[in-house]
């Protein structure tokens, strides 16, 4: 699964990559809760959607994440970092 979180807060998600780039939190920025998932067994390759200082939208790659059911909440999930780099040969076809 490719995955492109808006890294900021967002009118209904408020997504946070850690400083140390190990981890994405995710929350619903109403606070509300969310329901825990027993398992998101999906790893991510996940594309952080930025804005740069003047408005424009950036994505960046920041590795493959795993959903972490032990460390989430009922008001966060979280997602940990499981590769730095991801192998896209499966993903081309070829003619």
């Amino acid at each position: 699964m490719v995955w492109f979180p808006k890294l900021y807060q967002h009118s209904v998600w408020t997504n946070e990559l850690s400083t140390d780039g190990q981890s994405i939190f995710e929350r619903l920025t109403s606070k509300a809760n969310i329901a825990l998932t027993e398992d998101l067994p999906i790893t991510r390759i996940t594309f952080g959607h930025y804005k740069d200082p003047l408005g424009k939208t950036t994505y960046l790659y920041v590795g493959e994440f795993s959903y972490d059911r032990e460390a989430s909440t009922d008001t966060e999930r979280v997602y940990r970092r499981v590769a730095t780099e991801t192998d896209l040969k499966p993903f081309i076809i070829y003619p």
